[in-house]
């Protein structure tokens, strides 16, 4: 009765408390004390491994009093599962997608410096198709689609020595574009110029009358006078704005002088009773103060009538366009003081700067139709 109460024991307590109080067929007695027969060998080995197994029990037991009920949603890291937590903890670390990229992170999308350009590399690979190619002065060689010698701009013929159409020869043998005047008299506010301009005589006959000539424009005198080689500007106010300071002569274009007189006597004028310009003081008219400039397309302006000792250039000085290079006067045969320009081509011939149907088809002037028929004051 003992051993079963024994081995009931063993049982419940192994389920129970993972143990029993130890028992040995040495030492199984009844409940009178007297000695029971020995516990089978079986039932030493099941209280054997009743007492080495871990507590089984009470692990189900903590297991069976922890696990949340179904109904319940864990509120923080403790409710959840240890592997759980790290899953969460490591999608923490995962770098947010809308996030700014890390500036310790190279971009993907920009070029290193470092890696050598593809295109280059290739373009360097090549041989450079005209190598190999001699072209001639005033000549290039493009590589496309074939390599082959093109002139440069205003050139053309077989050796691109030919200036092309719209072109002229310069002085230093270059072809440029013609060049182009600009109006050679300050007229600040417009009130040093007395309009009109009295023009060029395009009419080739020497007449016996000074009206009878041809303006750039087809009209008569006075907007022109007979055998009148140049252009006229005359100054507002006369002797009067000359002896108050006159106002400056103007290069009409970038160039050279090659011609200065100045110290001339410079207060000549129309006497009509005498029927012509006079000198007073003097016998005979007196030479004009004057400056010539060459310009580089071979062209000469010539500036004349130049106010005494007001010339501010000298022989070989190279001058711009718009450049002071003296004063308004009326030296020389001037009948009143004014400027008077003449233009002559490469070849010495006296040519009208206006363009029109009684000179030439193509002006001389950067601008041609300012205000009051004079010439814009834009340089080329």
């Amino acid at each position: 009765m003992a051993e079963l109460r024994h081995l009931s024991c063993v049982a419940a307590l192994a389920v129970l408390l993972g143990g029993c109080p130890s028992a040995t067929p040495e030492a199984a007695v009844d409940l009178d004390g007297s000695q029971l027969p020995a516990v089978s060998d079986a039932a030493v080995a099941l209280t054997d491994a009743g007492a080495a197994a871990p507590d089984a029990a009470a692990a189900l037991l903590d297991a069976s009093a922890e696990t949340p009920d179904a109904a319940e949603t864990p509120t923080d890291a403790g409710d959840i599962p240890p592997d759980a937590a790290v899953v969460l903890d490591a999608g923490e670390a995962t770098p947010d997608a809308s996030a700014p990229a890390d500036a310790s992170m190279p971009d993907a999308a920009a070029p290193d410096a470092s890696m050598p350009d593809a295109a280059a590399t290739v373009d360097a690979a090549l041989p450079d198709p005209c190598a190999d190619v001699m072209c001639p002065a005033n000549a290039a060689c493009v590589a496309q689609p074939t390599a082959r010698c093109v002139c440069n701009e205003g050139y053309t013929g077989t050796l691109c020595d030919t200036c092309s159409a719209g072109f002229v020869v310069a002085t230093d043998g270059d072809c440029i574009p013609p060049v182009k005047l600009a109006l050679p008299m300050d007229n600040q506010d417009g009130g040093y110029i007395d309009p009109p301009v009295i023009g060029f005589d395009n009419d080739p006959d020497d007449a016996f009358l000074d009206t009878s000539c041809r303006a750039h424009d087809g009209r008569a005198f006075p907007a022109c006078y007979d055998q009148h080689s140049g252009t006229d500007f005359m100054l507002n106010g006369g002797f009067d704005t000359m002896d108050n300071g006159s106002t400056h002569v103007l290069a009409a274009a970038d160039g050279v002088v090659v011609y200065v007189r100045d110290g001339e006597f410079d207060r000549c004028r129309l006497d009509i009773f005498q029927g012509g310009v006079v000198c007073p003081g003097h016998d005979t008219i007196t030479p004009a103060n004057r400056i010539i400039l060459e310009h580089r397309d071979g062209k000469r302006t010539s500036y004349l009538h130049l106010k005494k000792d007001s010339v501010l250039v000298a022989l070989g000085d190279v001058v711009l366009c718009g450049q002071h290079i003296a004063l308004v006067g009326s030296s020389g045969n001037s009948s009143a003081p004014h400027l008077h320009m003449t233009l002559t081509d490469a070849e010495g011939q006296n040519r009208d700067p206006y363009s029109g149907v009684g000179s030439q088809p193509e002006t001389h002037w950067v601008e041609q139709d300012a205000p009051n028929g004079l010439p814009g004051t834009v340089c080329q």
